[in-house]
């Protein structure tokens, strides 16, 4: 076998630009095609979750104060509605973790766990 028998396959920097090229366009499609993650489903809204200290509390609405690093003193106010789970006296001055999901401006509670505030916290 001599040397001009043997044939060396090269790669030529065009072709492999073009591969390259070809193969960014394929996932590009595949992405467009793929629903993004973040998405937000209006069947099915995002949910989030708070700590705070029950700040006040009416028949449709609890307001949540929230203190973040040990500086300044946040206060969240939720819709209260026949969804709302309760778990725990409900009071003033307890502790309270609140499941919320937002609706344009308001966040609606889903679910609250509220313990005395010399109590141990549930979360």
């Amino acid at each position: 076998m001599t040397l001009g028998d043997c044939r060396v396959m090269r790669i030529r920097p065009i072709s492999l630009l073009r591969a390259l090229l070809f193969l960014s366009l394929l996932q590009f499609l595949v992405d467009l095609s793929v629903p993004a993650a973040s998405a937000r489903d209006p069947n099915n809204p995002q949910s989030f979750s708070v700590s705070g200290k029950v700040a006040s509390l009416s028949e449709g609405q609890l307001t949540l104060s929230i203190n973040r690093d040990h500086k300044t003193l946040n206060t969240l106010a939720f819709v209260l509605d026949s969804k709302t789970q309760i778990e725990g006296a409900l009071v003033v001055g307890a502790l309270a973790k609140v499941d919320y999901r937002t609706e344009g401006e308001h966040l609606i509670a889903t679910r609250i766990v509220a313990t005395p505030a010399s109590g141990v916290s549930p979360y």
